[in-house]
């Protein structure tokens, strides 16, 4: 919020929707609407009643289910004057699902770690001998993530699990982890890209990391931009082995790291405004200083006024 904020400097307002009429977002934003669910009948043509009403020039999500839903009225906020910050559908799918994404890494001439379901598992798959990480397919986070340490252990866990085909075993690799934010502009051509190396991860999100420039990722990023012909960030997580990156996950959104970026100089919020009102860009906002470390913190926001619950019908 407070990055948009900073990037309109006055010359618009950056309004938040939530389901959650206690979200966080409605302690900052300018205006707060709470939202039907993502998944209900009514939400799609609320958001496009919303975007008209209030004259939004610029629609993100930072879900990625909604994101793939807002691709189906693209063109109906276009014809409102709203630009949508997204990704191919095909693209989001692909990204969602952790065996899909090694076609992806494929696609891009980028390592994969070894990717199993466990159903494959369950009818022989050759493993090699682990470590492992034994996760959910379409997973987030470290939500139900497990380690094995042997390909015996990936058995005993397909052999209990009740949704093999829904959850996988990937080798655990061994380097320096990394985010990746591969950047574009509302035509899909590729601008620029920021990277940081993280330095503490708790549930698989980054409390530390530091502002980096590695060539190899920098000579990755326009390939990636390529392949995935998106809008805005496209976040990716990556590890370096031995000097080489291998594709972890990844994100067709603003990942939760991108602020440490911004903590170093880069400007995604601004950039987006600028291409979205057609106002010309500093090459600053492209680029975050190398060698910057920052630490995320927790905040105590007042909420003065949630907005109140949706209902249907509203």
């Amino acid at each position: 919020m407070r990055m948009f904020q900073a990037a309109l400097d006055g010359r618009g307002e950056v309004i938040a929707t939530d389901a959650d009429p206690l979200s966080a977002a409605f302690c900052l934003a300018d205006r707060s609407f709470v939202a039907p669910p993502i998944a209900h009948e009514t939400y799609l043509d609320w958001v496009v009643e919303l975007c008209r009403a209030n004259d939004v020039g610029l629609a993100l999500s930072l879900f990625e289910a909604d994101t793939r839903r807002l691709e189906s009225v693209r063109r109906t906020l276009e014809q409102a004057g709203c630009r949508l910050i997204g990704a191919p559908p095909e693209i989001i799918d692909q990204t969602e699902d952790k065996v899909r994404t090694r076609d992806l890494a494929d696609d891009i001439g980028v390592a994969y770690p070894g990717t199993w379901t466990l159903r494959e598992v369950l009818e022989g798959a050759a493993l090699p001998a682990g470590p492992f990480v034994v996760k959910q397919r379409g997973g987030r986070g470290s939500r139900g993530l497990a380690m094995a340490g042997s390909r015996e252990e990936v058995t005993t866990l397909a052999q209990q699990s009740s949704e093999a085909d829904n959850w996988i075993a990937q080798v655990r690799l061994v380097g320096e982890e990394f985010g990746l934010d591969v950047v574009n502009d509302l035509r899909s051509r590729y601008r620029g890209s920021y990277q940081r190396r993280k330095l503490r991860l708790e549930s698989g999100e980054a409390q530390v990391a530091v502002s980096a420039s590695e060539e190899v990722l920098l000579e990755l990023a326009p390939r990636i931009a390529e392949r995935t012909n998106h809008q805005g960030c496209l976040n990716v997580d990556l590890m370096l082995v031995d000097g080489a990156p291998t594709l972890l996950e990844v994100n067709a959104r603003f990942g939760g790291d991108y602020a440490f970026s911004h903590a170093a100089g880069a400007n995604l919020p601004a950039l987006l405004v600028a291409w979205a009102i057609g106002e010309p860009i500093q090459e600053a906002w492209l680029h975050s200083r190398p060698g910057v470390t920052s630490l995320r913190t927790s905040s105590v926001l007042p909420l003065a006024a949630a907005p109140g619950s949706w209902k249907p019908g509203a």
